[in-house]
């Protein structure tokens, strides 16, 4: 009987935090996640740095870089990646620093294809091999 009531209780709590998140979101506000998911269009030049850090058995990893986008054309909009990189291998010789690929994409969204609320886009990218080998 007590984890009937748990389970109850905890799901009236989950229900009550999810239900505001299909309210419809007022005015220009554009619910950014980043610039290789979104299906939207930025209107103007944006940059979001990045700084990453990774270990495991085999060693580690340092990033630091950027990614944005910008707009070309109404709905046609393309995007880039860098980072600045540092492998650290364990026991395995000495780290190597240099920069990495560089990423370029583009996404053209189809605005009012179904609805005027929803935004459907396509894309591609390609990665251009400027980072050294050992990187």
């Amino acid at each position: 009987m007590r984890k009937v009531i748990v389970l109850a209780a905890l799901s009236v709590f989950l229900m009550g935090s999810l239900l505001p998140a299909q309210s419809a979101v007022d005015g220009d506000v554009k619910l950014f996640q980043g610039f290789f998911k979104d299906a939207t269009v930025t209107s103007s030049f944006i940059l979001d740095p990045g700084l990453n850090y990774q270990t495991n058995d085999n060693g580690s990893i340092f990033d630091l870089g950027a990614r944005g986008g910008f707009r070309l054309f109404n709905n046609f909009e393309m995007n880039f990646g860098v980072n600045f990189r540092t492998l650290d291998p364990e026991g395995e010789g000495d780290s190597e620093t240099g920069l990495s690929d560089i990423w370029l994409g583009g996404r053209y969204q189809f605005r009012n294809l179904f609805s005027a609320k929803t935004a459907f886009s396509a894309g591609g990218y390609i990665t251009l091999p400027t980072g050294g080998e050992e990187i």
